[in-house]
């Protein structure tokens, strides 16, 4: 692996309890921000005990209007999936994968300023995956989101000439965190292909179950079965 990549993962794994601290300071920040407006309501994850602030509806809007923009310019067409990877090439980022904290699913890196100089290339911008994911049977799956969720943050929270997000497990308690997790819903299964999904599946199908619908969008739009319940369930397919 290219020396200049391990030296920048290396400096940003140095500074992680310091990114934590930013991150925790904003999830307060937002806290206060959401009571005081009250624009946003929360909600107790009671299994990790993370407060998840839920997104406002006109924003959940905006990012999905966004997403659909990025699908309309990329002409993707009925019966065909987004192809992310070649969309991400072509704006120059480059997809690596490399060893990060047991927590770290995910690193964006973007530098406006110069070159990362990056597996030889001249990008500036740069997604890394962990690599100990590949031991995980839904690898593929959640590299194309963890890819998506990244590239929600570019498109989504640009704060200045340097860039950096990191997808952590155990940190999804900020807002920033919740609008590229939906945004990467919207972007790799796009409301309207999935209708058009459930709506052959009803026809070709007398068994109309949870599991029914789970498996067809996690298979169709190569995401995970928890991916794919969560986007059904956002869109009224599954209560809950």
């Amino acid at each position: 692996m290219d020396n200049d990549v391990n030296i920048y993962i290396k400096l940003i794994l140095i500074h992680k309890k310091k990114y934590k601290f930013i991150v925790k300071e904003k999830r307060m920040e937002e806290k206060r921000k959401n009571n005081s407006n009250h624009i946003a309501d929360e909600k107790l994850n009671t299994e990790n005990k993370i407060i998840i602030p839920i997104i406002p509806y006109e924003r959940k809007l905006e990012i999905e209007n966004f997403a659909n923009e990025i699908l309309n310019e990329a002409q993707v067409e009925d019966g065909q999936v987004f192809d992310l990877i070649s969309h991400l090439q072509k704006e120059n980022f480059v997809v690596i994968d490399c060893p990060l904290g047991d927590d770290t699913t995910g690193m964006l890196i973007v530098d406006e300023n110069k070159s990362l100089n990056i597996l030889g290339t001249n990008t500036n911008k740069l997604i890394v995956i962990n690599e100990h994911l590949k031991y995980d049977d839904n690898y593929l799956k959640r590299r194309r989101f963890i890819c998506a969720h990244e590239y929600g943050h570019y498109q989504l929270h640009k704060n200045g000439k340097l860039q950096l997000a990191m997808r952590d497990t155990g940190h999804f308690g900020t807002l920033e965190e919740q609008e590229a997790e939906y945004f990467a819903r919207c972007l790799l299964m796009p409301q309207d292909k999935v209708i058009k999904l459930i709506s052959i599946v009803n026809r070709i199908s007398q068994e109309k179950s949870f599991y029914i619908y789970t498996k067809c969008v996690s298979d169709f739009f190569n995401v995970t079965i928890k991916k794919a319940t969560q986007r059904l369930r956002e869109l009224g397919y599954i209560e809950g």
